[in-house]
């Protein structure tokens, strides 16, 4: 299936190269983290794709806005998100940005 997921926080080249990819999913913010802002234009996005059981829906979110994360702490983070994709039941998608590939490699 193809997607986008579209949302407020999202970089300008990442949904441009979605766009092009002529995908589309609505979604919606389960929960972010965030560092001082990035000094580049350039970021290394790291996505994965979960699909939960609607009966696991709320446990899921939970688990995601109540677990202890060192991320900020990590150098070369810039953002986390956990999506919820509002067309497509079930479907969650985490974004992590890094500075550099080589940030998210020694995390």
């Amino acid at each position: 299936s193809k997607m986008l997921c579209k949302r407020g926080l999202q970089s300008s080249t990442t949904a441009r190269a979605l766009r092009k990819q002529g995908q589309a999913v609505r979604v919606a913010p389960v929960c972010h983290a965030s560092s001082a802002p990035a000094k580049t234009d350039t970021y290394f996005v790291v996505k994965n794709n979960f699909q939960v059981k609607p009966d696991s829906y709320e446990a899921f979110e939970n688990m995601w806005k109540t677990r202890e994360s060192r991320l900020k702490e990590m150098p070369g983070f810039i953002r986390f998100a956990m999506l919820k994709c509002t067309n497509v039941p079930g479907k969650y998608v985490s974004e992590t940005h890094w500075a550099t590939e080589e940030d998210f490699k020694n995390w």
